[in-house]
This record gives C-alpha cells, sequence and structure tokens, in this order.
C-alpha cells in the first residue's frame, strides 16, 4: 500500500509539470508575410493598401481641369475715308471709266462691260460712294468674298468692271483713270485730295500696308486724311 501511494502522487506530480510545458512549447501562428504588391491581409482576411501606400495615394496631385480663359475680342477697325479705285482685267486694253459707263454697265447697255464686280463685305458702301443702286438684273452685279477671289473672276472674264479699295490694288488687276484722274501710274495725282472716289471702309491695317504688292514705282496712300508718298 505505502509503494502504491508513492506512485499515485508521482504520477499526479508528473501531470501537474507537464501542463505548464506543454502549454509553453505549444506552436505559434505565424505572422502573416507581405504581398509583393505592398498589402497584408487584415484580419477579416480582405486585403487592403498599406499605411503608407494610402498616404501616397491621399499625397498624389488629381488633374483637375481648369477653365480655359476667354479670348479677347479683336478691336474693329476704325471707319474711314478710304480711295477706292476702277480696274478690269490685267489684260485688257482698256486705260478709263466714268461715272456715265458705269450707269450703262448696270442697265446692261455697256459696250465694253457686261457686269460689276465688288468685294461683298465692301459693296453697300461702294455703291453709296458711287451714288447707284444694286441693279434690277442680278446678273448684272457679282459679289467676290475677298479681293483675291475678285482678281481671279476679272482675269477669267475681261468684261467685267470692278472697284477696289486703294491699298488692295496689285499686279492682278488694271487701275484705270476716273473722269480723267488716274491713282496710279505715270499721270497720277501727286495730293489723294485731288481723287474724288472714297468709300467709307475700315482703315487699311498696318500688315497689310506693309504686304500688299502694288504697280507702279511707288505706293499710293490708302486713306483721304493723307497725301501720297509719290515724289
Amino acid at each position: 500500500m505505502p509503494i502504491a501511494i508513492g506512485l499515485l502522487l508521482v504520477a499526479v506530480v508528473a501531470v501537474l509539470v507537464a501542463g505548464p510545458l506543454g502549454l509553453a512549447s505549444g506552436t505559434a501562428r505565424p505572422s502573416p508575410a507581405p504581398t509583393s504588391s505592398g498589402v497584408a491581409a487584415t484580419p477579416s482576411g480582405r486585403s487592403g493598401p498599406t499605411p503608407s501606400a494610402a498616404s501616397a495615394e491621399s499625397a498624389a496631385p488629381t488633374n483637375v481641369a481648369r477653365p480655359s480663359t476667354p479670348a479677347t475680342p479683336a478691336t474693329p477697325a476704325p471707319i474711314v475715308d478710304v480711295a477706292i479705285v476702277p480696274v478690269t482685267s490685267f489684260r485688257s486694253a482698256a486705260t478709263s471709266t466714268t461715272a456715265k459707263e458705269l450707269q450703262s454697265v448696270l442697265a446692261g447697255t455697256s459696250g465694253r462691260y457686261t457686269s460689276l464686280e465688288l468685294v461683298e463685305g465692301e459693296a453697300d458702301a461702294i455703291l453709296a460712294a458711287l451714288k447707284v443702286d444694286r441693279p434690277a438684273h442680278a446678273g448684272r452685279l457679282h459679289l467676290a468674298g475677298d479681293e483675291v477671289t475678285l482678281a481671279k473672276d476679272l482675269s477669267k472674264d475681261r468684261r467685267r468692271l470692278a472697284f477696289l479699295r486703294a491699298d488692295a490694288i496689285g499686279p492682278e488687276v488694271r487701275a484705270l483713270t476716273w473722269a480723267g484722274k488716274a491713282l496710279f501710274g505715270v499721270d497720277r495725282v501727286k495730293d489723294l485730295g485731288a481723287w474724288l472716289l472714297t468709300a467709307k471702309l475700315p482703315a487699311p491695317a498696318a500688315a497689310d500696308a506693309t504686304t500688299r504688292r502694288r504697280p507702279g514705282p511707288c505706293s499710293p496712300a490708302a486713306t483721304s486724311s493723307s497725301t501720297a508718298v509719290c515724289t
């Protein structure tokens, strides 16, 4: 009996000692390894950005479209008295025209010209300066989009009379005398005030005055407020 009791006590002590040792030697769970994308597993099993990645995203600038600044509208050129000149095809042998011939063109009775041509944006001002109305027959008045188009039309049809502002005259057209006076050529007027044909048109731009080609040895002034520069 004493031996059995001693063995029982030894067994109880062994159990009591083995319990704490077993708890201390238990296997700990491995910590989650970082992924290649820098995202760690969350306790819920879903992945999310690490604190460093989240702060980088919040600091990244966003592309916000800024309203464009409206363009400043161009200031229209002032309306001034601009010298206008009768012209025709550069192939024509004509050298002059008159108010009487202009009226016959619009009436359809001219033996030289079949129609009048003007730049569309200047037509009303030039007709007013010439003191004539638009013809009743539409085919006797042609309107061109600009001076270049008008010059091309005259080169194709030498039976057209036209009027252009003086600063638009180039070798593509033939400038004619008006009432016996010329604005171009050897016998041109020396003082622009002696030229009787002017129309209320926008003042010529500075760029146009330096880039337009003009026939003859000199370039007359474009507006009646100054004199011709020819000597």
